[in-house]
């Protein structure tokens, strides 16, 4: 159907917008033959979306604690979400859920426990999402 409609509607007024996850996309998933062809009707454009840099974990983290965040504490969520945005906001809920993080004085800091503590209680793993 998304073949017939851009082929059809070339020079209308209208846009299309889909998303899918180029990892679970192969040669033999149907999606991959009907991008082939799309990419020949005039106007179709792909987005190629990427996890955030580092930097930018580094700027959205501190944008929404409303503090300075260090480069080292960004870099750790950059390696645990791989700099996706939705992970990172849902890693920085749990923290605070779960205790890990704590806010004092108007600001967030890391609740008084050891490291070992923090591992067993935040039960994160170690390489990035799985989902």
């Amino acid at each position: 159907m998304l073949l017939h409609v851009a082929r059809n509607l070339q020079g209308g007024r209208l846009i299309i917008v889909g998303t899918y996850r180029d990892v679970e996309v192969d040669r033999s998933h149907p999606l991959s033959s009907v991008l082939a062809d799309l990419r020949r009707v005039q106007g179709f454009q792909r987005v190629p979306l990427r996890g955030l840099t580092v930097d930018e974990v580094q700027r959205m983290i501190s944008n929404i604690r409303g503090q300075d965040v260090s480069w080292g504490r960004a870099e750790t969520y950059y390696r645990q979400t791989e700099g996706n945005p939705l992970f990172i906001q849902e890693l920085l809920r749990y923290l605070v859920e779960e205790g890990l993080v704590v806010r004092e004085g108007g600001r967030y800091s890391l609740a008084d426990l050891d490291s070992a503590s923090i591992k067993a209680r935040a039960r994160l793993p170690v390489g990035p999402p799985t989902c």
